[in-house]
C-alpha cells in the first residue's frame, strides 16, 4: 500500500505535505518549499522581492537573501508546527497517546 499524503498551507512555510508510511516504522516526514519561507523572511527584513511561480525573479539584495537562506534550520521547524506531534497517535505529546484512543 503507497504512503498516505496530507497536504497543508501553513501561514510560513507555504505548501507542505506530511508522508504517512503504511509501513514500520512510522516516520513521519514533513515536507515544505524553502522558498515560501525565504520569500517571508526577506518581506520581514524589508527586503524586496518578487516570485513567479515558484522562482524568485527578483531580489533587492541577493546576498542578504543567501545569508537568510543559511540561516534555515530544520531543528526550528517543530516550533513551527505544534501540529505535528497530534497527528501521530504514537507521540508522547500526543492527546490520544496516554488514553491509548
Amino acid at each position: 500500500m503507497p504512503p498516505l499524503l496530507f497536504f497543508l498551507v501553513h501561514e510560513r512555510l507555504g505548501l507542505c505535505y506530511l508522508r504517512v508510511p503504511t509501513w514500520l516504522p512510522f516516520r513521519l516526514p514533513i515536507y515544505c518549499n524553502g522558498h515560501t519561507w525565504l520569500a517571508h523572511q526577506l518581506r520581514q527584513a524589508g527586503i524586496a522581492c518578487r516570485m513567479e511561480d515558484n522562482a524568485f525573479v527578483e531580489i533587492a539584495d541577493w546576498k542578504a537573501a543567501q545569508t537568510l537562506a543559511d540561516g534555515f534550520s530544520i531543528q526550528a521547524t517543530p516550533t513551527w508546527m505544534p501540529w505535528r506531534a497530534s497527528m501521530c497517535p504514537a507521540s508522547t505529546s500526543s492527546p490520544t497517546a496516554s488514553t491509548g484512543a
